[in-house]
C-alpha cells in the first residue's frame, strides 16, 4: 500500500478533496474514513493504522473543539460512527 493517503509524511489528519475550505467541509469524509481504516486493519494487520487513525482523529478533535470547523450536513447526523474507530483505538 505504498503512497496510501494517510501514511505520506506531510499529512496531519485532514481528509478532503477538490479545493473545499476545511471550515466548510463536511467532518462526515473524516467519519468515514476512520471507519474504513479500522476494517483495513482487521483485513490487513496493517501496523500503520492505529498511529494514521490516531492522526485523524486527533486533527479533527482539535479543529471542532477550537472552532475552526463545525458539525453539519452528514457530519452533524452521523456523528455516532466515530465511536467505531474510538472503541478501535482504546478497546473496553
Amino acid at each position: 500500500m505504498t503512497g496510501f493517503f494517510p501514511f505520506n509524511r506531510r499529512t496531519v489528519g485532514f481528509v478532503r478533496t477538490g479545493n473545499t475550505p476545511r471550515e466548510k467541509y463536511d467532518t462526515w469524509a473524516v467519519q468515514l474514513i476512520a471507519k474504513v481504516l479500522t476494517v483495513w486493519y482487521d483485513c490487513s494487520g496493517d501496523e500503520r493504522i492505529p498511529q494514521a487513525l490516531y492522526r485523524l482523529l486527533k486533527n479533527d478533535y482539535d479543529l471542532l473543539g477550537s472552532g475552526k470547523i463545525k458539525l453539519f450536513d452528514w457530519g452533524k447526523s452521523r456523528w455516532y460512527e466515530t465511536f467505531i474507530a474510538l472503541h478501535f483505538l482504546n478497546p473496553l
